[in-house]
């Protein structure tokens, strides 16, 4: 990775806004001193050092701790685009992924529960360390939803969020 000081000499970084600002003013194509760009795809915020794109969460914990993330850096309020060092803290791939939202494909409305048609009921389960766990099947999608909670809180702890 690149040395943190020598990015510290490029740019600031304030950790209650979470914005960068480059030390030499605007750059090329750009009319602002912000620095980065986000990603349409993905969300992420992404800056250009050294021609190298970094993403700006794993830039701001090296600016703030001194030392690059081992593990995933997780938006706590899993908006992408806030990198304040208050919103960041370091996860596992697994701890980063209970922290995700509802997927586009989902129709009960609630995190890890679909209609199962086979039984008719409706099925809770959830993703931990790339296996898929079955927590069971239940009447109402809200039944599903509180059982899926609860073993999201056991597995995640502080990462787990309610749906």
């Amino acid at each position: 990775m690149i040395d943190i000081e020598r990015v510290k000499s490029q740019l600031d970084y304030d950790p209650q806004t979470g914005i960068f600002i480059w030390r030499d003013g605007p750059r090329q194509r750009s009319k602002t001193n912000i620095a980065g760009a986000i990603n349409v795809r993905h969300g992420y915020r992404y800056i250009c050092i050294y021609r190298k794109p970094i993403l700006a969460h794993r830039l701001a914990w090296a600016m703030t701790t001194g030392e690059w993330p081992e593990n995933d850096i997780d938006h706590i309020d899993r908006n992408r685009d806030n990198n304040a060092f208050a919103n960041l803290r370091e996860a596992t791939r697994s701890q980063n992924l209970g922290n995700s939202g509802l997927k586009t494909t989902n129709t009960s409305g609630f995190k890890g529960v679909c209609f199962f048609k086979p039984k008719g009921l409706w099925r809770a389960r959830i993703t931990f360390n790339y296996r898929e766990i079955h927590i069971g099947y239940f009447a109402s999608p809200e039944a599903a939803n509180k059982a899926y909670e609860a073993k999201a809180k056991e597995l995640f702890g502080e990462f787990a969020i309610a749906s």
